[in-house]
This record gives structure tokens, C-alpha cells and sequence, in this order.
């Protein structure tokens, strides 16, 4: 009879984090992420990705008139944006998941998750924490399922730091946001209140749809950026710059006045030879 060993696609295996397993001849293998086994192309930006992937070239065979308009649309914006930031064009990438079924790279979010979760990490610690094992377990298996949706990951990266909050904000205390006192913001919204003062306004909204902050999130995004510093004249995407603008009029008044000093010197002397 033959072995059904023959059969096996080890690439499409469920990976365990380099976790050891033991095989039949008691020999021990290191399986390696995911994402090593199915590389992904590289982008600097979010923009070069979008504009790599929602290309109406990419549509035309088979050619679907619905998706080839929708892409061309979504191009259409993509080039013409003025503002070509991840933050600007995460809309655009949404889009692009929802209608038009295209997938975007999650290697990065993927390697920074899976150093943290992977239950390896604490296996490894000199005092055992049984819960800690079990709850790295848990959100490694979510990475697992959840590779390649970049939404997703991007959801369970507030689970994620939610479990090294918990776990090690006794030894880390000192990397927790410090309020304006410089005192350690130790509430229950802490990380809220710092993911929103160091991300996006579409990164924010897609984590906490109803958060402190999703209000002025939500205005941010469907309102012009005039009338946005009407409604939030401190807000936190209110462009913030130096005094340039008032040290140049400074420096106008300054020259106009030494231009008049001048012209007053040159007539006083013409009129005294």
C-alpha cells in the first residue's frame, strides 16, 4: 500500500512560529513564518502599492467592463491626489479590498505581530507565566488565520498591545505616553488616546468606529481641511507650523523702517551741502 506521505503540501502546512516539532525519525525541524514561505513584493508607500495594483492594465484580461470603469476610477483618484500620504489614501485601498477583490501587502504589520505573539517568546522566559503562554497562543493563532488581510491584522494589532500592556507595563512603565505633567497616563484609554495622537484618521476610525475621538476622526475625513480648523481649531490634524509667516512680516517691517531711516539720512544731508 502507499504511503499518503506523498500526498502532503507541506508549504500550505499551518506554521507554528518556529516552534520544534518532532517527526517519525525523532529528528526536529524549525518551520519559519509564513510570510517566508510566500513572499510578498515590497512597497516604499502606500501609494506605489495602489498604483502597482489598481492599474486599469491590470483589468483588461478578462476583460470585465465593471471592474475595468472601477479601477479606472479608483486610478483616476489615486494620480490626481494632491496629498499622496498613507493617511490620504487609505480610502482609496479600501476601496480597491471591497470592489475590486485586491490584496495588499501584510508582511510588515505581519513581522512586528508575529515577534510579539509568538508563544516561542515566552516559552523561553526564566519565570513561567502559564497565561501569558496560553493568551500569546491565542493571538498567534488569529495571526495565523488572519495573514494575508491587512485589515484584519490591523485590528488585532489592538489586541496585541493590549496583551504587552498587560503583561509588561510593570517592567516597561517607563515606555508608556506620559500626559502633559510627565506623569504615566495608566487609565484604561490610555492606548486610545495614543493611538489617535499617532495615527491616521482612517487608521483610528477603522480600530475604535465609536471612540473618544471618532467625532472629530469622522469630520476630518468628510469635511475640507478649512472647515475642519473651524470646527477643531486645536484638532489634532490641524497643520502645525512655525511662526514663519510672522518673522517674515517681522523682518518686511524691519527693512521698510531702515529703508525710511535711509532715504530721511540721504535728504537731510542733500540739504545741508
Amino acid at each position: 500500500m502507499k504511503d499518503n506521505d506523498d500526498d502532503i503540501q507541506f508549504e500550505t502546512m499551518p506554521d507554528w512560529g518556529g516552534i520544534t516539532l518532532g517527526s517519525n525519525n525523532k529528528s526536529k525541524e524549525k518551520l519559519k513564518p509564513i510570510t517566508q514561505s510566500h513572499p510578498e513584493k515590497e512597497y516604499t508607500s502606500l501609494y506605489e502599492e495602489l498604483e502597482d495594483k489598481c492599474n486599469p492594465r491590470n483589468f483588461m484580461e478578462p476583460f470585465v467592463l465593471e471592474r475595468f470603469n472601477m479601477a479606472n476610477e479608483i486610478y483616476s483618484q489615486l494620480r490626481s491626489s494632491e496629498d499622496k500620504s498613507d493617511d490620504a489614501l487609505i480610502y482609496l485601498r479600501n476601496r480597491c479590498i471591497k470592489e475590486l477583490n485586491i490584496s495588499f501587502s501584510t508582511k510588515r504589520i505581519y513581522d512586528r505581530l508575529f515577534s510579539i505573539v509568538n508563544p516561542e517568546v515566552y516559552l523561553k522566559e526564566e519565570v513561567y507565566d502559564a497565561e501569558k503562554v496560553r493568551k500569546s497562543g491565542e493571538l498567534y493563532d488569529k495571526l495565523i488565520k488572519k495573514q494575508h488581510d491587512i485589515r484584519a491584522l490591523e485590528e488585532l494589532e489592538i489586541e496585541v498591545l493590549e496583551f504587552v500592556n498587560e503583561y509588561e507595563k510593570h517592567d516597561e512603565t517607563s515606555k508608556l505616553p506620559e500626559s502633559e505633567s510627565g506623569e504615566v497616563n495608566d487609565n484604561a484609554n490610555w492606548y486610545e488616546d495614543y493611538f489617535f495622537l499617532n495615527s491616521n484618521a482612517r487608521e483610528y476610525l477603522d480600530k475604535y468606529p465609536h471612540g473618544n475621538h471618532a467625532d472629530e476622526a469622522r469630520y476630518y475625513l468628510q469635511n475640507d481641511k478649512e472647515d475642519y480648523e473651524k470646527m477643531y481649531p486645536q484638532g489634532r490634524y490641524v497643520f502645525k507650523t512655525t511662526n514663519v509667516e510672522e518673522d517674515d512680516d517681522s523682518t518686511t517691517t524691519f527693512i521698510v523702517i531702515g529703508a525710511v531711516v535711509i532715504l530721511v539720512a540721504i535728504v537731510i544731508i542733500t540739504h545741508v551741502l
